[in-house]
């Protein structure tokens, strides 16, 4: 019998310049294609021994599942061969292994991310994908498979992170929420029962955190401190100012503008987080900001002149290296900015995103529009900036206490 191999389906390649990889039947004239609904780039492709290239992410998961795969539909053809009945792969169910190891099926949504272009939640979650296998391997367990997580499982594994990691409660949430995906994505795989399902008595805590913003005041300060014109940190306060000023932009999305999304009123661009559309209209003050750069020659046409020459921003690895590190630079150089301008308060870029929120909220913008420009999902998350405001208000009305 000859054993049939994954290959790439080269006719079709996805946004990311990804191919599918698929096991491919011949029965007579009729050719059928089993998509393992893995997909990998040329380049990362080994064709002579049908697997992924090991310096690729999440290689040895991906050709873990690919082998049990190979064996499974294999099997399946030698059966239906012996019963002398028509073998129909795509019949072959496509759920995954139960027996694939816990790290294996976790790197696998990693690289559902990585596929998706999610470069950012990709790297979020491999840190925590990193931090299990730590505490696998301090417990000798590294050979658990996905089904035998269970509720004691999670609670050693919290237990761990908080107490050996010194992580915050936030953060043992957000680990937790990874792992509650990982394990409904297998659920719904038909790889672990509802009723088995670890985080059936367990409650994923959280911690209110404060939203860090500007008062007009100390807006002011930063606005009116003294720098050199263009500079990089004139630029960084500039990019601060507009995204203040222009529906809480994040810093993301602000070091991707580019001129061909400006038509002298309205920017046309699509969220990253989101990847919903926006067309904003841009106020008064945020378009002298972008007037101030608008003749300055800039590699990739972008708006705010931070880079020094031009790089393939199509690339989902290149983007992400380039929004990570002037992320960085830019976040450090407001920081900076402020104390010297004589804000102490202690915020990052994203604060300019809650003193948008605030700020608007203040001149009277219904709370529903405020939500749309923001993009936010609920309008749950709008109103926590109300009862900023209103908590402020209170403080006010005190003063007229006897």
């Amino acid at each position: 019998m000859n054993i049939i191999k994954p290959s790439l389906k080269l006719d079709k390649k996805n946004k990311n310049e990804h191919y599918s990889i698929v096991f491919k039947l011949k029965n007579n004239s009729r050719t059928n294609y089993y998509d393992t609904k893995i997909s990998v780039p040329l380049s990362q492709w080994d064709q002579k021994n049908s697997k992924v290239k090991r310096g690729y992410p999440n290689s040895r998961a991906l050709n873990a599942v690919l082998k049990q795969l190979e064996q499974k539909i294999n099997n399946k053809i030698l059966d239906s061969k012996e019963e002398k009945k028509h073998c129909d792969i795509n019949a072959i169910s496509s759920d995954k292994p139960k027996s694939i190891l816990f790290l294996d099926y976790m790197r696998l949504q990693l690289q559902d991310y990585l596929t998706n272009g999610q470069i950012g939640t990709y790297d979020k979650n491999k840190s925590v994908v990193n931090k299990i296998e730590r505490f696998l391997e301090l417990n000798n367990n590294k050979d658990i498979t996905i089904d035998k997580i269970d509720s004691n499982f999670i609670n050693a594994y919290e237990f761990y992170i908080r107490k050996e990691l010194n992580n915050s409660t936030n953060t043992v949430g957000k680990d937790l929420k990874f792992i509650k995906k990982v394990i409904n994505q297998a659920i719904r795989e038909n790889i672990i029962e509802v009723d088995d399902h670890p985080f059936n008595f367990i409650k994923i805590k959280s911690s209110k955190t404060e939203k860090n913003y500007l008062e007009e005041a100390e807006l002011q300060l930063i606005e009116n401190f003294e720098l050199a014109y263009k500079s990089k940190q004139d630029i960084y306060r500039d990019l601060f100012l507009f995204s203040c000023e222009c529906g809480g932009i994040r810093i993301g999305d602000l070091l991707k503008l580019n001129k061909k999304q400006f038509d002298g009123t309205y920017l046309d661009f699509t969220i990253n987080k989101t990847s919903r559309q926006v067309h904003l209209k841009v106020p008064n003050k945020a378009k002298a900001i972008i007037e101030k750069y608008w003749n300055d020659k800039s590699p990739n046409n972008l708006i705010f002149p931070l880079l020094k020459r031009e790089i393939n921003l199509s690339d989902i690895k290149v983007e992400d290296r380039f929004l990570c590190n002037y992320s960085l630079q830019v976040n450090k150089g407001i920081q900076e900015i402020a104390k010297k301008a004589g804000v102490y308060k202690k915020f990052s870029f994203h604060a300019s995103r809650h003193t948008f929120a605030t700020r608007a909220l203040i001149k009277k913008i219904p709370i529903e529009i405020v939500q749309r420009i923001l993009g936010h999902a609920s309008i749950k998350e709008t109103l926590i900036y109300a009862k900023i405001i209103n908590a402020e208000l209170d403080d006010a009305m005190k003063l007229f206490e006897d």
